[in-house]
């Protein structure tokens, strides 16, 4: 089958891009090697168009594009922590290194394949295949507490919480440096880096618009310990923020920099809370994970350092 959209670029980022980066990257439709196989019309400003053309900011782009073949996941058995489970609910907590679900590049031993496994029933209720029941993501590198909705009208539910920024959540993170103030908010536009274009960055024009509250939990000379909240929900939006205030997370291959002689522990961000609303019920229920051991190594690292002391 086919559909055809229509867009009309008003987002700053994209302006003087191409077309298929745009759909791509911007749209989410898929990488460009599969748009360019799956398009059958494409037109900007009613006239017919390349996907090599390069965007002009008020463009409107019409495609029309085929749907791709949607693959069937099997169920893996996977080693789950769960936190809690409901006759419509799934809470667990994602480890490191795990993709939440099938996508370019990672077909196999996804979270949501280990949802399945546990609940094979799932795999049937959802018309979306490779993802049934995500709520919310997770980067790849990102640890902690994550909700699966077991029904498509639970998944309903909690997506409508996520896009109305009603749920709550609290990362923890370890970062080079240490924040001027104690407590503090990040109020900052964010946007794709010009000169990076897999990377985004603060910006006084343009991007969209991202806040991020924070608290220093505990110093160690240059490094920290950090509880931060976003109350928006922009890519890389933790990761961005700190970085901006000069406190980048350790093991962060995009924005950071090399630890100091640390343990080796990845990207040190944990999403530890998550307080939403559970189908049925009218108040919040908040889910906390464990504090991740993975940072525990570099604490008592820190800790072991004379000069070092923790403050806080």
């Amino acid at each position: 089958m086919e559909r055809t959209f229509s867009v009309i670029l008003d987002d700053e980022t994209w302006v003087g891009e191409r077309i298929d980066r745009y759909l791509a990257e911007g749209l989410g439709i898929g990488s460009r090697s599969q748009i360019k196989a799956r398009i059958t019309a494409l037109s900007v400003n009613g006239t017919d168009a390349k996907l090599s053309r390069i965007l002009v900011h008020g463009d409107t782009i019409n495609a029309t594009i085929r749907d791709p073949q949607t693959p069937v996941y099997a169920p893996k058995e996977m080693d789950l922590t769960v936190l809690y489970e409901d006759h419509s609910v799934l809470v667990v907590e994602k480890e490191a290194g795990v993709v939440v679900h099938p996508g370019a590049g990672h077909h196999d031993q996804t979270l949501i394949q280990g949802v399945m496994f546990r609940r094979l029933e799932m795999a049937g209720a959802f018309e979306d295949g490779t993802r049934p029941g995500v709520v919310h993501r997770l980067d790849k590198d990102t640890s902690g507490v994550i909700i699966v909705a077991k029904t498509p009208e639970a998944l309903a539910q909690l997506a409508d919480q996520f896009q109305k920024r009603e749920t709550k959540k609290t990362y923890l993170t370890i970062v080079h440096g240490r924040p001027r103030k104690r407590t503090g908010v990040i109020d900052a536009r964010i946007g794709r880096d010009p000169k990076h274009r897999q990377r985004f960055t603060v910006v006084s024009e343009g991007g969209k618009r991202a806040k991020t509250t924070y608290h220093v939990v505990r110093s160690w000379g240059d490094y920290s310990l950090i509880a931060a909240s976003p109350v928006t929900g922009r890519t890389h939006q933790i990761r961005v923020h700190l970085l901006s205030i000069g406190c980048p997370v350790i093991g962060d291959t995009v924005y950071g920099r090399k630890a100091d002689n640390l343990p080796e522990i990845g990207l040190a961000l944990h999403a530890y809370m998550l307080g939403i609303t559970l189908p049925g019920e009218k108040t919040p229920t908040l889910f906390r994970t464990r504090f991740p051991q993975r940072f525990r190594r570099v604490i008592d690292e820190l800790n072991r350092r004379p000069s070092r002391r923790a403050k806080g």
